[in-house]
């Protein structure tokens, strides 16, 4: 790599890791600059290269360990840096055509690795769900009796209190695996958009009218579905398959969102108003939960309806 990709990639990780930091330092603001910690090296990554990439997560887990302690760089490596890597590697491969012309790595395949990435992400925290200790109930239950009377069900007593903690301690894994799959996905997307304008992308921008996800994935989903309803194994604590399979399913359902996503994209690709369209689209499902579920029971529909294909053609293969 040329000397200048180097300081470039090196700046990038320093970056990254003082925006991690940011969140110690600047209370609510550190947090939303924190969120685009994985900024910097996606900008580095899909416009240098994978290698680029690589020295950016290095250098931003050497800087990070160097600030704060090596657990928390060792941390920040796996779950915000390494991903990063991942990602940009597989948004970077080819195939070649028996043209002799080459095809880019597909909308779902970038998206399923997202989903691999977001699963690993989910089941570290699987046995704080399933074996939740004392000390972690009780921090749980300090949280919700702090919240004010307008936050909790109405008439909730003690009992309800302690429902509701097991509630949100079972769905913690998905819930914090989505939080991680979604600022992934929205800094890769930034990262491309700005590479974009400033005409230093590598790749040209997956287009989300092509994305259509394979068959096994739906059963991957009505799998985790059943483990959600079935009771523990094996005469363990109950819920066991129950909790491992809510919180999967809650990860599959992301995958579903976008799979509604392409076919609105697709229905509207050719119309003159479709940016401004999209935009609109993407605020009502931001703030407006009825279009958010129908978008998901589209991308539910859309294996049978089939209506992607029927508005843009068949989708690149993986």
């Amino acid at each position: 790599m040329p000397g200048r990709d180097i300081f470039l990639s090196i700046a990038a990780g320093i970056a990254a890791a003082v925006l991690t930091v940011s969140a110690l330092a600047f209370a609510l603001g550190g947090i939303v600059l924190s969120s685009l910690a994985q900024l910097p090296l996606f900008l580095v990554g899909l416009s240098l290269g994978t290698h680029a990439s690589v020295i950016a997560t290095a250098s931003s887990v050497a800087v990070t360990s160097l600030l704060i302690r090596f657990e928390f760089g060792f941390f920040f490596g796996l779950v915000v840096a390494v991903p990063v890597v991942i990602m940009v590697r597989q948004a970077l491969l080819t195939r070649r055509r028996a043209d002799g012309g080459s095809d880019w790595y597909p909308p779902a395949g970038l998206l399923l690795t997202a989903l691999g990435l977001t699963a690993v992400v989910a089941a570290t925290s699987l046995p704080t769900a399933i074996w939740p200790s004392e000390g972690q109930l009780r921090r749980a239950r300090a949280i919700l009796t702090e919240l004010p009377a307008e936050f909790l069900p109405g008439g909730v007593g003690a009992e309800g209190i302690e429902q509701l903690i097991r509630l949100s301690i079972t769905f913690l894994p998905g819930f914090l695996g989505l939080g991680f799959f979604f600022l992934l996905i929205a800094n890769a997307a930034l990262a491309q958009f700005l590479l974009v304008r400033l005409g230093l992308n590598l790749r040209p921008t997956p287009r989300m009218a092509d994305l259509a996800l394979p068959g096994w994935f739906n059963t991957a989903a009505a799998i985790a579905a059943i483990g959600a309803f079935l009771p523990g194994l094996f005469g363990q604590a109950p819920g066991i398959a129950g909790v491992v399979g809510a919180n999967m399913m809650l990860v599959c359902l992301a995958g579903f969102l976008f799979a509604g996503l392409a076919v609105i994209h697709a229905w509207v690709k050719d119309w003159p108003s479709r940016g401004a369209l999209l935009a609109g689209l993407y605020v009502l499902m931001l703030f407006f939960a009825p279009v958010l579920v129908a978008l998901l029971m589209l991308g539910l529909a859309e294996p049978w309806l089939k209506l992607r294909e029927r508005f843009a053609g068949p989708a690149p293969t993986l």
